[in-house]
């Protein structure tokens, strides 16, 4: 009788553990449907106290290794739940893999618990433990992500965990093409792809197409992190109304994370600020402002420096014929063999370094934000600086806040590099390139 009792313990422990699991997977989705906001975190520890508190007896009545693995991999799970890392959960699945070295769910989730302590090394190693015994999406997932985290020994080194990365991506999607979950870390993996390779708008594409079809899966789109990353690339693509929604949802979805918190107030912060700026020409005194619109005319064989001749060398070195243009004359996108020559009127407030954000205005008057990428951080401009642009690519944003009725827009003229920027009739030098970076999203789960 003590046998079956221990028994029907250890199977109900086990039952109430996988219930928190599906509990903590389907938080998001569960709280959106009922339009109730609070803390994962709090929700899921509250409950992890209250079921070891309960079955606090079962390690004790327990015997045999089946029976003994069993508990150590549910106490593991049980505590892997947490959001941060956990001791308790590092010592059970340990335990559980020691007893059990052919179960890839223990050497998944000691991964992941690897993870949360940032032993990436460790994480990896269990992962490809979990591999040898099966196939597993979570984990296939799991290792393109954790791939991105190891430390590299060069670039060549970084770029091969990049496309290992995304191989794994990969193979976890064509284990079934409908989960959204492998379609966002897809995502993820193109969009490392983009910025440590050579910045292809064919890896940016296929990150946001990945992206939408992580959207279609009603459990991918209740993560805020799909949400987050999604509106990361949007960002970077200029495209600041859907990065706004995107990071709105990620705050709605969890509003304990502080990073989507902190977004959600920074990007419109930074909207409004640039919006003022070209609103008002930069609030410039009457006298720099005459000063700045003279120097157009006086300085503007000096300020276009090399590109003062009509034309200059591509990075393949062929020849290249420009021709000076306003921002009036340029059309959406691409602009091939024009030249664009603006003076640095603001510097909107930015509370990150996605970029180089300034605003700017030519000889018409007409003013633009300017966004320069890849410059290095401790690169800026001031206003009254002069920019001749070679061949600009230019968006327009125009989109009222949903929240606030705040309405946004203005030309965006983007420099993909400092390398053909000329500043004062310089051309920028190698010492201001610096390497882009990208949210890393969390660690994949069997059912997130």
């Amino acid at each position: 009788f003590q046998a079956e009792s221990s028994s029907d313990r250890l199977a109900a422990f086990q039952q109430e553990v996988e219930a928190l699991v599906r509990f903590k997977d389907e938080y998001f989705a569960q709280q959106q449907e009922q339009q109730q906001r609070g803390g994962r975190s709090a929700a899921v520890e509250a409950r992890v106290e209250q079921i070891a508190s309960r079955y606090a007896d079962v390690g004790a009545s327990i015997s045999g290794p089946d029976s003994r693995c069993a508990h150590a991999l549910s106490m593991g799970k049980l505590y892997h739940c947490l959001e941060e890392f956990d001791q308790r959960a590092l010592d059970n699945l340990t335990t559980a893999a020691k007893l059990k070295p052919d179960q890839p769910e223990a050497w998944r989730l000691l991964g992941e618990t690897y993870w949360k302590r940032r032993d990436y090394q460790s994480a990896y190693n269990c992962f490809n433990s979990a591999l040898q015994h099966g196939r597993d999406s979570a984990v296939l997932r799991n290792l393109s992500m954790v791939l991105r985290a190891l430390p590299f020994a060069s670039a060549a080194d970084r770029l091969a965990k990049v496309e290992e990365s995304l191989a794994k991506a990969k193979e976890a999607l064509q284990m079934d093409i409908k989960d959204g979950r492998s379609w966002a870390v897809l995502g993820n993996a193109y969009l490392s792809c983009y910025f440590t390779k050579d910045q292809s708008s064919t890896s940016m594409r296929l990150a946001m197409s990945a992206y939408s079809n992580a959207m279609k899966d009603p459990v991918a789109s209740s993560d805020p992190d799909l949400h987050y990353n999604s509106a990361m690339a949007h960002v970077y693509l200029d495209q600041y109304e859907q990065a706004l929604s995107g990071f709105r949802m990620a705050h709605r979805l969890d509003p304990s994370w502080p990073q989507a918190q902190e977004k959600v107030t920074q990007l419109p912060r930074m909207l409004s600020s640039i919006q003022d700026i070209i609103d008002s020409r930069g609030r410039l005194k009457p006298r720099v402002y005459k000063s700045m619109m003279e120097g157009f005319a006086q300085r503007r064989v000096k300020d276009l420096g090399p590109y003062a001749g009509g034309g200059y060398s591509d990075s393949r070195g062929e020849s290249v014929a420009l021709a000076e243009v306003r921002l009036s004359q340029l059309k959406v996108g691409a602009n091939p063999e024009t030249v664009l020559l603006l003076r640095v009127i603001g510097l909107p407030r930015a509370d990150d370094q996605v970029c180089l954000s300034v605003c700017a205005m030519d000889s018409d008057e007409a003013c633009s934000l300017v966004n320069i990428f890849n410059i290095s951080a401790d690169r800026g401009l001031t206003v009254g600086d002069a920019m001749a642009i070679p061949e600009p690519t230019l968006s327009r944003l125009d989109f009222a806040d949903s929240e606030t009725g705040r309405k946004f827009q203005f030309p965006i003229v983007r420099v993909p590099s400092p390398d053909c920027l000329v500043v004062n009739g310089k051309k920028a030098k190698a010492s201001a390139w610096r390497s882009a970076t990208v949210f890393s999203s969390q660690v994949s789960s069997s059912s997130t």
